[in-house]
Order: structure tokens, then sequence, then C-alpha cells
């Protein structure tokens, strides 16, 4: 890639603005999502300490625990926050990738990254619910797990059955954000 090296006043080089141009977008997702990820977390765990998201913060995610003040580990927080963190992280590898290799260099929008970041939550919702049924024997997942793990941050919660993992539409409780037609969904 050609680039356009000028120098500033001191003499330097200046960082180039494709550079920096990438490094503000993928900065800027990073910063919507962890909106998004600890706006969701908050609504389950709001006794669990979130930690500020970084790159440290997303590679040790899986090494995180979760504990109550008498010091009883929290599976399901911790499991909660390896899945928001591995998601998200995934998402914004894809969307980057899909930036610079098909929408030359164009930046995606907030109201698209949290559509979604929403799809790619609830997928993994889903999943988690398929992976309790038993013809999975002995690699299914526990059901009481994976309520740890989700209960307090679906959609309309109250009026689901107390084991939703066998319901349909069972989805995670962001509405996507609406774009206010003035550009400040960006």
């Amino acid at each position: 890639m050609y680039r356009n090296e000028k120098k500033d006043e001191t003499g330097g080089e200046k960082e180039n603005d494709d550079e920096r141009r990438q490094e503000r977008c993928g900065r800027r997702k990073k910063d919507i999502l962890s909106i998004f990820v600890v706006d969701l977390s908050n609504k389950q765990h709001a006794d669990a300490p979130w930690p500020e998201i970084s790159l440290g913060t997303i590679l040790a995610s899986s090494n995180a625990t979760f504990r109550t003040p008498e010091g009883h580990i929290q599976q399901g927080a911790m499991r909660f926050q390896r899945i928001m963190m591995s998601e998200s992280a995934h998402l914004i590898w894809k969307m980057r990738c899909e930036r610079v290799i098909q929408n030359e260099n164009e930046p995606t929008t907030k109201a698209e990254v949290n559509k979604r970041w929403i799809k790619a939550i609830n997928l993994r919702l889903e999943m988690d619910c398929r992976m309790t049924d038993s013809k999975y024997e002995k690699k299914a997942l526990a059901k009481g797990l994976v309520l740890d793990t989700w209960t307090g941050t679906l959609l309309n919660e109250d009026n689901l059955p107390q084991d939703w993992t066998r319901e349909t539409g069972v989805l995670v409780g962001i509405r996507p954000q609406e774009n206010d037609g003035r550009g400040r969904d960006r």
C-alpha cells in the first residue's frame, strides 16, 4: 500500500492518514461495543465487577473469576463475561475485515454495529439453549448453567417460564438503536 508520509513542523514524519482513520474506526467500534456489553451485563450481574475493556481484558477474559462477597464463584457471571468478550471481539474483527476488504474503508455506523452485535448475542443465546438438549448426552450444557448465564438479560423475562431454554423467540433485552437521521449514529 502506498504511504503518503509528510513531515510535521519539527521535521518528524506525520502518521499516515489511512492508518489514523483505521485506528480511530477500530477504537470507535470497541467503544460502542463496550457500551452495549456493559449495559447488558449490568442488567444481570450488577454486583460483579466489570473491567475496563481493552485488548488485554479481551485476551484474558477466559481467566476472569467472579466471586460473591462470601467468596463463592459466580459461574454464570464468569461465563457471561467470556461470551460477551469473545463474541464482541469476533464481531469487531469481522466488521474490520469487511470494511477493509469489501467496503473500501467506509466506516460502519453505530446503528449497524448495534444491530449486528444484538444479532450475534441472540444467536449465541439460541445456541446455548439448543445445547441443553439431552440428545447431546454428556456434552450437553447444564440447563442451570445456561439459566445462570442469561437470566436477567432477556427481553420480557417476567413473561417467560422458569425454564425458558425450550421456548422459541427468547431474545436478549437490548433493542436496536434507531438512526435519528441527522448523522449522529456514527
